[in-house]
């Protein structure tokens, strides 16, 4: 049994470069490696080591990691939705979901610098990193803006039953118990 973490070698798009991203799970003697490689770098954005795109680039990696031809999906910006719902969405789309528990607006979008910008502007503006969405302050004015910004855009507005963010939340109780033990 092989015991070497499988890595995969994508071709694909980062901050309008094209690069090489190196995906693998956590190992410390591949980060090593990878460190070692002119010109890599990690990305928080994309979770993986990427090298600028160069044919010498791709044939060294090759070799170095003893994988076959570069993946075939070739990403732009690597965009995630909502991890838990995210599965059955059209990633062109536009999700805007209304949370009443938590009185947040949950928005997901394919990555548009202008957009993005927008967003940062309006009251209570959130980006959650681990899911890639963003949430703001459930308010007509926010409400307002949203339907400005993406005017002219596939919109799918949903209200949530559930919480989407329970990982986000403390309970108001264990909130209380941090700031008074006694209680």
């Amino acid at each position: 049994m092989n015991s070497r973490p499988r890595i995969k070698l994508k071709k694909g798009i980062h901050r309008k470069q094209e690069v090489i991203l190196i995906e693998f799970p956590y190992d410390l003697a591949i980060i090593a490696q990878v460190r070692a490689i002119e010109g890599a770098r990690w990305s928080p954005s994309m979770r993986c080591w990427y090298v600028p795109y160069t044919k010498q680039q791709e044939l060294a990696l090759k070799q170095l990691f003893k994988v076959g031809d570069l993946s075939k999906d070739i990403p732009s910006e690597k965009t995630s939705f909502i991890k838990d719902r995210g599965s059955d969405m059209n990633k062109k789309q536009v999700v805007i979901e209304k949370d009443p528990q938590t009185r947040r607006i949950y928005i997901q979008f394919p990555f548009d610098m202008a957009i993005k910008e927008s967003i940062k502007g309006l009251d209570g503006s959130w980006w959650h990193q681990e899911t890639k969405v963003w949430s703001v302050f459930w308010s007509p004015d926010n409400i307002k803006s949203l339907e400005s910004i993406f005017s002219g855009r596939s919109v799918k507005w949903k209200e949530s039953k559930t919480t989407v963010r329970k990982k986000y939340r403390t309970p108001l109780k264990e909130a209380k118990k941090h700031i008074n033990p006694g209680f």
